[in-house]
């Protein structure tokens, strides 16, 4: 085994820093609002419930899997070197788009 944790655990460790267990969202939103915050809706950045965390797992998952499958991904910071490019996508272009940029640079 390495030294460096794989793609997906990286990915679960970094869930694990998001989950707030015991903390009440709707006390961090009554906070905001009491420093004169105002927005439609409201997210602390944290995941407060086990089901919001096991549905975006999932998905993060899944599409960890396939970019590990398809360009041999090995650490979640070149996902994350690439999601800032990432923006609403055109269904019709959404795959030759993911594809162009996802792409991880082959060494040579």
């Amino acid at each position: 085994m390495g030294k460096r944790p794989g793609l997906l655990y990286e990915a679960l460790q970094r869930f694990d820093s998001l989950m707030a267990l015991g903390q009440s969202r709707a006390d961090a939103k009554a906070q905001a609002h009491a420093r004169g915050e105002r927005f439609w809706s409201f997210s602390d950045g944290k995941m407060h419930s086990y089901q919001t965390r096991a549905t975006y797992q999932d998905m993060v998952m899944r599409f960890l899997r396939w970019c590990r499958a398809t360009y041999g991904t090995k650490r979640l910071a070149d996902v994350d070197q690439r999601a800032g490019r990432l923006q609403p996508l055109d269904p019709g272009h959404r795959a030759q788009r993911l594809t162009a940029l996802l792409r991880v640079p082959t060494p040579g």
